[in-house]
């Protein structure tokens, strides 16, 4: 007697519900017409069972991170997941990627592929053909970019999925989360490519678990994860200990239970996982030495290397400022409430006033958020005798400002056209006003605490640092259309990961400072690809090792 679908997807519910990786195994066919699995060959990812363990065993408001490397299954891990968690959990899903382009490709390489070779999964599907909204056992799969945050209205979910969480709009990224309100089960899984340090899914993996893939060495008893490149072998191509260079199979090692997660932040409210492609199946080890090789002087290269080989942040020497630069920078005492002078200010605009105060001979003096009823006291017990102010989002309060100061203050604006450099300057509405390069701005300030000249309060606002480390310097890669042919834009610029208030008041007071001149200062950052200045960078990293920076120039 044949089962109607009803009774089919009932017998799904009953067969696997137990979690995404059972059910998956029970009922997705596979391009090769196998079922879905990860422990036999080509595509043997053991590493991948913790993960699947961890997403069944999630309590409400749980959440998992993945910081990943490339081609190494963790996207399948978020179908699989979703499939189970709309069959059996019966509740609706929202499966979110960077933009709305994107949606097409992923419905139609990933899901209508999937169904296509899955019988029972294509059954549970009542409505497969709108891109961004898929219906099955009853329950909704919504797919939306998060570039479009007006489509992620009146859509309750129970599941989240971010992918490639740290390329997409970072507001629609949070507002995601609002749509998990009603469920009983609230679950997160996030999983993305790393960029940089400390920011986006590095950041939420340091708060997380930050569980590493650890193989036991069968001569030598070390237990480590992977290390680039004293891992590698390649002759021939294998993984070894970095301790004795024993070959470590990872089956061999996984089947003996000698291969496993560990976290080195046991006590965290969820779970992280970072995973190399240096124990994926389908890497060969002199292929990523090749890789290494090429990337070897080449800031872009490495880059992608990191991120998508090793599932690793990085920035180049002088692209961000680091833990390392803010140590290195000089202390002295406490923060002043106020200050003899001369002083020079910095003011970022936004929802409250981020002042940054320094002396005329550079070094800061005091930080911290103020009101425009207060700035005038502050002027005063610091003399201020320049100051920067954002001219947006408030001009007209700015405006006000700056003329109950006369010439002490500046409105300052950065050069919309992003690659801009040098500056404009003259009297407006009877206000100074000032337009600036953006890129060479903060270049310039910025290369005060590289070389370590600007000396430091002790006792700076908590967040003070926070809004400088969420800037990191990249070379940005564009495309327009002139005269009916697209022509290649290549520009450097700051890029802000988070709140970068305070970065941008001291950008502000530097400025003044000069008096508002254009001046060059020692960089360190990496140049433009296609230059003939790699020596002369290097140098400069060498000297800022050796404290002992000397100007090369204006910036690059």
């Amino acid at each position: 007697m044949s089962l109607t679908t009803k009774e089919v997807l009932e017998y799904v519910r009953l067969r696997a519900s137990a979690g995404p990786y059972q059910f998956s195994r029970a009922h997705r066919i596979m391009q090769d017409g196998h079922a879905y699995g990860i422990f036999s060959e080509p595509f043997y990812m053991p590493f991948l069972w913790g993960v699947y363990q961890a997403m069944q065993n999630l309590c409400p408001a749980g959440r998992i991170v993945v910081m990943k490397c490339a081609q190494s299954g963790w996207t399948e891990s978020a179908i699989n997941m979703f499939l189970w968690f709309m069959a059996c959990r019966q509740e609706n899903v929202l499966y979110m990627l960077p933009s709305d382009g994107q949606l097409g490709d992923f419905a139609q390489a990933r899901l209508t592929t999937m169904m296509n070779l899955s019988p029972t999964i294509r059954e549970a599907f009542t409505s497969a053909d709108n891109v961004g909204l898929k219906l099955g056992w009853n329950r909704a799969l919504y797919l939306r970019g998060s570039n479009s945050k007006s489509k992620l209205r009146e859509i309750p979910i129970g599941l989240l999925i971010r992918d490639e969480y740290d390329v997409m709009d970072k507001e629609g990224r949070e507002h995601a989360r609002s749509r998990l309100g009603a469920s009983q089960y609230k679950w997160v899984y996030d999983l993305s490519n790393p960029t940089f340090p400390e920011i986006g899914i590095h950041r939420a993996h340091l708060i997380g678990t930050q569980e590493e893939f650890v193989i036991d060495c069968p001569r030598c008893k070390t237990s480590t994860a992977p290390i680039w490149p004293d891992s590698v072998a390649v002759d021939p191509d294998r993984l070894v200990c970095p301790s004795c260079g024993q070959t470590l199979n990872v089956q061999e090692r996984w089947e003996s239970e000698a291969a496993r997660w560990e976290p080195l932040n046991p006590g965290a409210p969820y779970r992280s996982f970072h995973m190399t492609q240096m124990i994926t199946p389908t890497v060969i080890m002199s292929e990523l030495m090749a890789d290494w090789k090429d990337a070897e002087y080449d800031n872009t290269k490495l880059q992608v290397f990191y991120n998508y080989r090793l599932g690793l942040p990085f920035a180049a020497a002088g692209a961000r400022i680091t833990d390392d630069v803010i140590r290195e920078l000089p202390r002295h005492g406490p923060m002043m409430v106020t200050h003899p002078g001369p002083c020079v200010m910095g003011i970022d605009v936004g929802k409250r006033l981020h002042v940054v105060i320094r002396r005329r001979d550079g070094g800061i003096v005091w930080a911290g958020l103020s009101d425009w009823e207060s700035l005038p006291r502050l002027m005063h017990s610091h003399h201020v005798e320049a100051c920067g102010c954002d001219i947006r989002p408030e001009t007209t309060a700015a405006k006000n400002f700056a003329r109950s100061f006369g010439s002490k203050v500046t409105l300052i604006a950065y050069n919309p056209n992003a690659g801009a450099t040098g500056q404009q300057g003259g009297m407006e509405e009877d206000v100074k006003k000032l337009t600036v390069g953006r890129t060479e701005a903060i270049d310039n300030a910025f290369a005060l605490l590289f070389s370590g000249e600007e000396s430091v309060p002790e006792n700076l606002p908590d967040d003070y640092w926070q809004h400088h480390k969420n800037m990191t310097r990249q070379v940005v890669h564009e495309s327009s259309k002139q005269d009916s042919a697209q022509v290649a834009n290549e520009y450097a610029a700051w890029i802000e990961s988070g709140d970068d208030h305070y970065a941008h008041a001291f950008v502000y007071s530097e400025l003044v400072r000069r008096g508002g001149s254009p001046f060059s200062r020692s960089q360190i950052f990496p140049p433009a690809q296609g230059t003939d200045e790699v020596d002369s960078v290097d140098n400069a990293v060498r000297r800022l090792q050796g404290r002992m920076i000397d100007t090369i120039g204006p910036p690059i």
